[in-house]
This record gives C-alpha cells, structure tokens and sequence, in this order.
C-alpha cells in the first residue's frame, strides 16, 4: 500500500471520509493517540468522531490508575498529568517498508496490555520490540481499568449501572471493533486479526472468547499467563465494590456510593490506592459475569472450550509466581496469607493441598516448603488455567499450540520478556552466559509468534497443535523440546474462577 503523504508525513482517509494524520518515526508510520471511542464514567463507550484532520503525532492519556508510588521493581513515579478518564485511545504501528512493498493488506497483532485490570497502558512497547521490522502492523490499545473499569454498580446504585462490571472488556470490544472496521485504510487485513495479551491482557482475551462477537472480531490469539479465571460472579463482583467502599470511608470520609460517581478522579485513585494494598492486590478487579457482556452462565461456556474457533497459542510459564520465594519470604508463614488475598474463600483449597502436601512429606526442609507453596501459588493463579483452556479449545476442535517458559528464572510473563524485551539489565539475570542463553531461547519465541501472525502456525519443528488424545507442549529452557503435557502436571483443585468470596 502505498501512504499519502503531507509534508513527509503519512496521511490515511477513514472509509466514512475521516483524516488522520500521523508521522513517520524509524522507518515506521506511526499513528498515536487515536481515540477510538468516548465514555462517560461508568457507563459504556460510545463510538467517537472527529472534523477534519486528525493530528496523531502525539501519545493520547493513559487509563485512570495509582500513579504515586513505583512499581513493584523500582520504576519512576509517573506524572499525574499522563493519566485521564478521556483515556479511550490506541496506537497504530506500520512497517514502511513492508507497508509500500505490500500488495494485500498485513497481518494485524492487537495487544490488550496487562497490569491486573489496574494499571498499564499501550505505551509497554516499541514498534521495533513488537514488530522487529516485519511485515505485520502492531496495534496498542487503552481500557479503563481499577473501579472505573470494573466496578459492578447495579446492587448499589440501579439498573441505569447494570453493564458497569465490564467497562473495560466493552472498551477492548470496542477498540477490536474500530480496528476490524478501518484497519484496511491503513493497510491491514481485517480478516488477520491476532489478539495478543500477557497475565491481565490474556485473562482478558480469555473473556473475550466467552462472546460471540469476539470470533467475528478476531482470527488468532496468543495468552500469556493467563486465561478464562478472571471472570467473576455477580456476588463476587458486588462485595468487591462493597469493600472498595470500605475504603473510600477509611480515605475519603465517606461510604455512599453515589460518591463514586462524582469523586475527583485523582482522589478516587487515592481510595484506590488503599484497597489495593494487599497481598492479593492482583486479584482485586476483573471482569463480571452480569448477563448482559458476559453471559451470567460463563462457567458453562468455559468448560465448553469458550464461543472462540479460530486459533490459538496458549502459554505459561513454570514458576509464575516465585517472587516471594526469592525475596526470601517464609511460605510456610505468608503461603497461606498471600492465598487467601490472591483467591478470596478458595484460599482453603490451597490450604488443603499444602497438608496433603506435609502429610506425604513430613521431612520435607524448608526449602522444599517454600517451593510448594510457589507451586501452589503458581498452579493456581495461571498454569492451571492455561493447561485447561488448551485441553478444552483442542478437544472442540480448535488448532491451539500449547507451550511453557521453563528458563530460570521462569516467572510471571517470563516469555514475552524474553520474546519482546532487551533483557541486557534485567536483575533476574546475571552473567554473559545466562543473558547469552536468554536472548536466544527469547529469539526463538519471538520466531515462533512471529510465524503464527504471519501464517496461522508457530512452525516450530516437532511442535503440533494440541491432540487430545497425546497432549505434548513445546517447553522453552536452556533445551527447548516438545515434552508431554503430564510431564509438568498442574494441580487441579480449583474451581473455574480462581477468585471468590
């Protein structure tokens, strides 16, 4: 496709007759900041438009979240200024090269970023880490997230807040439905949609597989850590709001939920600041199963194997959640504290799996305590879910390419690090050799979603998609190899959601 240009930058018409005007930024035209819909707080969004021109040379703001305190590795504190309610905006990436030379349109990868539905935004990547200069467009998108995105309203303030649980999934709806509509004026395929998203990303993908309109959206999607557990019943989600309350009494003086509607949106993230400070912080907003977004029998669609029938990449990795093991915290004290806040009342499950646990290891050191416990923890936040969305998309019918991230130290989201991130100063990576070893194995994960955007199959050799009957997985490490699926088994015990009180 070749681009219009205006003074040496790139100029798309809509379909309906819209300008957008964007800029050409190493050897890529770059159009950020679009705002592909308009809300009002919690209600749901509304399609946006604009006259004339759009100037798209400049990121839009990111979703309303704690801002004013680093993040859990020591980042800057962000400027309250980046963040807005006006935050329904997405980034459009286009290799120049492969855009000029094409004669169809591109592949498209959509990213739902992740940060427990409570913070994040499509800043997370460069065009040059998502793309590495091949022939496919990376799109970037915006939600609400925290209380303005999934903050179940209806028992507290009417029907009128009926849909207010799922803000943000109808926001990536929305975004999906914007780029599945005029994603050819820019020179992609709107029938090449993969959906890519890593721990809250992939647990909302998993969501969005539950609607029927999301198989017409979309043809493939990779999930990285994370899955369908997300999902939240009406009762769940109602005492989640009722609890934020709690703290809007502890931080604002008062617990009248009409007050969410017209609180400053600094000072509601202020409440939002307390709520989340917990060990199961991650665990504190998610999708709901309302009826009206997501159907009130989700559970069933689930073990259905999802509405979904495109094709998948589905993926963990192996000790998701070891962070409290190597900041040296005593899991045999802290596992059960940190279960009980990560998963409300199916805490006691992993409570009973630790006395099995003992009572079949009564020598067990502390050491292999600690691991247990990360076991437990791991299992049953992500890798358990995984394995059963994988099993149950197969065994519909589905093409679904089942791997794990094994490579020390193996943690959350530790595969698209590799695949999309310079790990030169990574802390959980010390030594030449060892950062040698994980920019190859990262090299090799990239090439393989690389080849599934492209071609609808990772082409990795001796890697097929899932058989029911002989599930094998590839296993990324320092030896990648296919291995099978009860070789790394999961623990089981869990319901569908991992979250309930």
């Amino acid at each position: 496709m070749k681009f219009l240009l205006e003074n040496g930058a790139p100029v798309v018409v809509l379909a309906d007759g819209r300008k957008l005007a964007g800029l050409c930024e190493d050897g890529y035209y770059v159009f950020k900041g679009i705002p592909y819909a308009k809300a009002e707080r919690f209600h749901a969004p509304e399609p946006s438009f604009w006259e004339g021109t759009l100037d798209c040379t400049a990121f839009g703001k990111k979703a309303m979240q704690v801002f004013d305190k680093p993040n859990p590795w020591g980042g800057p504190v962000a400027d309250a200024s980046e963040f807005s309610e006006d935050c329904l905006n997405l980034n459009i990436y286009i290799p120049a090269e492969a855009a000029e030379a094409a004669e169809t349109g591109l592949p498209v990868l959509f990213d739902i970023h992740g940060g427990s539905f409570q913070d994040g935004s499509n800043q997370q990547k460069t065009p040059q880490a998502a793309i590495h200069g091949n022939p496919y467009i990376y799109v970037a998108i915006n939600y609400r997230l925290g209380i303005l995105g999934y903050a179940y309203l209806k028992n507290l303030l009417g029907d009128a807040y009926a849909d207010s649980g799922n803000l943000g999934t109808m926001d990536q709806l929305q975004a999906l439905r914007f780029v599945k509509n005029y994603i050819a004026a820019f020179g992609g395929d709107p029938d090449r949609i993969t959906v890519l998203g890593a721990s809250a990303g992939a647990k909302a993908i998993g969501t969005l597989m539950l609607l029927p309109e999301f198989d017409r959206l979309a043809s493939q999607v990779i999930l990285s850590s994370g899955a369908t557990q997300a999902v939240r019943s009406i009762e769940t989600a109602d005492k989640m709001t009722r609890n934020f309350l709690l703290s809007m009494k502890k931080v604002a003086g008062t617990d009248d939920p009409a007050a969410l509607l017209t609180m400053d949106p600094y000072e509601l993230m202020q409440v939002q600041k307390d709520f989340i400070d917990n060990p199961g912080s991650t665990c504190m907003f998610g999708p709901v199963a309302d009826g009206i977004t997501v159907p009130v029998d989700a559970e069933s669609v689930i073990l259905a194997g999802t509405s979904f029938t495109g094709r998948a990449m589905v993926g963990s990795n192996l000790h998701e959640l070891c962070f409290h093991k190597m900041m040296g915290v005593n899991l045999e004290e802290r596992g059960p504290v940190i279960a009980w806040a990560l998963f409300g009342n199916n805490g006691a499950i992993a409570d009973q799996d630790f006395a099995d646990y003992m009572a079949a290891h009564p020598d067990a050191t502390a050491d292999e305590k600690n691991d247990f416990w990360t076991k437990i923890l791991s299992d049953y936040m992500y890798r358990t879910y995984t394995e059963r969305l994988a099993a149950r998309l197969a065994a519909k019918g589905d093409k679904v390419w089942q791997y794990e991230a094994a490579l020390a130290p193996a943690m959350h989201v530790f595969d698209q690090l590799l695949a999309f991130n310079d790990l030169t100063n990574f802390p959980m990576i010390q030594g030449e050799e060892n950062l040698r070893i994980a920019k190859e194995v990262g090299a090799k994960i990239y090439e393989s979603f690389r080849n599934f955007i492209l071609t609808g199959d990772p082409q990795v050799e001796g890697w097929e998609s899932l058989d029911p009957a002989d599930p094998k997985k590839m296993v990324w490490d320092v030896e990648s190899k296919v291995m099978a699926v009860a070789e790394l088994p999961t623990l089981q015990n869990v319901p569908e959601d991992i979250y309930r009180l």
